[in-house]
């Protein structure tokens, strides 16, 4: 069959100014069209690709599964033809380099030379840069979380007041050897707040951004060993997640207050002292 023009045929426009890779093939699976995205995704240049089966686009061990698909799919009904239209396949470009891509495929009937024909459209992604991104993101949450786990405060994250991440000293703090220990479980059930502002209504002021929000909310938490550490916790929200994430720096004043107690005693018993020194005196 001759190659087709896409200008020539109905959106043809909208085909060539399309982003993704359009490649039309007749009923023997072979190609007679592709727009200028297609060529791009597959470094060729039309006259190099048309006339060749749709499976030439796909790597040679893959190529006996892709032509029994569109086979399927040209006798399936109109259910399994739900499920075949769309799927994540290996491409092959034309240097022999492969890619992940998102393929769908979709049935149409056009009027060529005064007769109806039937075509199948095959629309293909390319998922190179999203593989190569969501494998970058990860390298980059591994290198936080070995930042963060060099950190020595307790570090953790929450989204919808569970947390999602914690920090080995976070860990610690509770007693625990594994920061997963902690993951998923609800902050409210780790920490009590007390005073005018309680937990809830620090998080929603983070949450919300707003700049009389405390820097600091003094609180407790329970250890695994029955240990009660007195705490002061810093919120701040990560925009980039939603408006659910915050990250949580809590600091352990344990030990802090408890010299303050102490101090405060010593001054009263000086003054006490010093009294007595007095009343002796008189």
């Amino acid at each position: 069959m001759p190659s087709v023009d896409f200008l020539q045929l109905p959106l043809g426009a909208i085909a060539e100014a399309a982003h993704c890779a359009i490649v039309l093939v007749d009923a023997e699976q072979s190609i007679v069209a592709i727009n200028e995205a297609a060529a791009r995704t597959f470094g060729c240049t039309p006259s190099a690709i048309l006339g060749q089966p749709l499976s030439s686009l796909v790597p040679e061990s893959r190529r006996a599964a892709q032509e029994a698909r569109v086979e399927a799919f040209e006798f399936a009904g109109l259910q399994e033809r739900r499920l075949l239209s769309q799927d994540s396949i290996r491409a092959r470009r034309a240097n022999g380099q492969e890619f992940p891509a998102e393929i769908s495929i979709s049935r149409v009937e056009l009027l060529l030379e005064g007769r109806q024909r039937a075509f199948f459209v095959a629309i293909l992604r390319d998922l190179s840069d999203e593989r190569d991104l969501r494998i970058e993101v990860a390298k980059l949450n591994a290198r936080m979380r070995a930042v963060l786990d060099l950190m020595p405060v307790p570090i953790w994250i929450i989204d919808a007041h569970r947390i999602v991440y914690a920090n080995r000293t976070a860990a610690g703090l509770f007693g625990l050897s594994d920061p997963e220990q902690l993951v998923g479980r609800s902050i409210h059930q780790l920490l009590d707040t007390s005073g005018p502002v309680t937990l809830q209504a620090h998080i929603e002021t983070a949450t919300q951004g707003e700049a009389s929000q405390p820097a600091l909310i003094a609180g407790t938490l329970l250890r695994t060993d029955g240990q009660t550490r007195h705490v002061e916790i810093a919120t701040s929200a990560l925009p980039d997640h939603g408006r659910t994430v915050l990250q949580m720096v809590i600091i352990d004043v344990t030990e802090s207050r408890n010299l303050m107690q102490e101090q405060a005693q010593h001054r009263q018993e000086l003054r006490r002292l010093a009294a007595s020194v007095v009343e002796a005196r008189e």
